[in-house]
């Protein structure tokens, strides 16, 4: 899959994602890493690098990826998270990031609901009390974008370089005429 100066051949977060298909979370984890630290627009590829730790078995960075990815607004991250906390039994870290899911406008436009019903109540389970906290955090929630961060020679032989104006796993783009490095500069797209 390597291309000529030592880029991948074609899309890399369509690389990475194929090597997670088919089991190579090893290979696929630094491709995503470069991609996140590209910064908005990239946070599918934070969350992803957070799967393919779990699949490592290093939790930890599992779950700051997805916390990082989450707080970017990213619903996919913010129902795994749900998901973990509830697997942990942590029903108040459960409630808190099921209601920021639920008020996900990018995940309700597209009519996704990546929640099991008892994830999605796990606040019932809450006395009145962690009830109200946990609605106060919810409403408390404003995203912010991911932190765009310099990369090195690793990470240009890992993905090449991005084009400037091309596709983004998240669906972003670039505005016309930024290079990569004002866009990284300026927070990104």
């Amino acid at each position: 899959m390597m291309g000529r100066g030592g880029g991948l051949a074609g899309d890399p977060y369509r690389t990475a994602t194929a090597m997670i298909s088919g089991g190579q979370c090893d290979t696929a984890l630094p491709i995503l890493v470069c991609l996140a630290r590209q910064g908005p627009g990239y946070e599918m590829a934070l969350h992803d690098a957070g799967v393919c730790h779990g699949r490592q078995g290093d939790e930890d960075l599992q779950q700051d990826a997805w916390l990082r990815a989450a707080s970017a607004g990213w619903g996919a991250s913010q129902a795994a998270l749900a998901q973990h906390y509830f697997d942990a039994g942590d029903m108040e870290a459960a409630a808190v990031w099921a209601g920021i899911y639920q008020r996900n406008l990018r995940e309700r436009s597209l009519g996704l609901n990546r929640l099991q019903p008892a994830v999605l109540n796990a606040a019932a389970r809450l006395d009145d009390e962690s009830r109200a906290a946990v609605q106060g955090r919810v409403e408390q929630f404003r995203s912010y974008p991911l932190t765009a961060e310099l990369t090195g020679p690793d990470c240009l032989r890992v993905i090449g370089r991005p084009d400037v104006s091309g596709p983004r796993p998240g669906g972003g783009r670039r505005g016309p005429g930024r290079s990569a490095g004002a866009a990284q500069a300026g927070g990104g797209a």
